[in-house]
């Protein structure tokens, strides 16, 4: 009788451990790896007066490279699966900015330095003001000082016209809507030989 004792627990022991074992490499499957994510950092586009150029060019003296974020994690998978991340290490490389020389002919301004913040490809006249008028923003029209929409460039707003120079939105008019400019020159006859075409106009800022 205690021999088919010791024989039945023997057994119903094995048949335990092969149903630990089968459940054991039927288990969810857990690894990890490490992954790398990069993110880029654009540049930003800067913008120098300089005396070299004549009015409304332009010459790109340093061109721009853009910087990363590379970041490092241990990634968890379950069953293949993601199932947990952790941030091992994370490493920042800066940009290095464009920079874009200009000529200086224009408005007068005190700063010698700005940056982009758009550029718009925008449909240009020209008009001249020999009566000594003030703006919309009570500035005296004179070379440099260009007419825009101000729902579409806000007064106030330093501009580069290329083939023109600096200029400063300072005035508005009710012919000039949307992508609209009117360039002031200062006599009738330069007006007329600017005419009216397509230029490209950089809105700049200080920051």
């Amino acid at each position: 009788m205690r021999d088919r004792r010791i024989k039945g627990m023997s057994v119903a022991m094995m048949a335990l451990l092969v149903t630990i074992s089968v459940a054991a490499q039927t288990g969810p499957k857990t690894k990890t790896e490490t992954r790398v994510d990069t993110r880029p950092i654009p540049f930003r586009t800067t913008y120098e007066v300089s005396r070299t150029l004549s009015a409304g060019r332009l010459r790109t003296q340093t061109p721009g490279k853009p910087g990363e974020v590379i970041d490092t994690y241990t990634v968890i998978f379950k069953d293949g699966k993601p199932v947990g991340k952790t941030l091992v290490s994370s490493q920042r490389v800066e940009p290095e900015d464009e920079v874009v020389l200009i000529g200086k002919s224009g408005v007068e301004t005190s700063r010698h330095k700005f940056y982009r913040g758009r550029v718009l490809t925008m449909n240009a006249s020209a008009y001249d003001d020999d009566s000594g008028n003030r703006t919309a923003t009570g500035r005296p029209a004179v070379y440099g000082v260009v007419a825009v929409d101000p729902s579409y460039i806000r007064l106030g707003t330093m501009l580069y016209v290329e083939g023109y120079g600096l200029a400063i939105a300072a005035d508005k008019g009710s012919a000039i809507k949307g992508n609209r400019i009117d360039l002031c020159y200062p006599s009738r006859a330069s007006a007329l030989q600017f005419g009216r075409h397509m230029i490209k106009v950089h809105v700049l800022s200080d920051k």
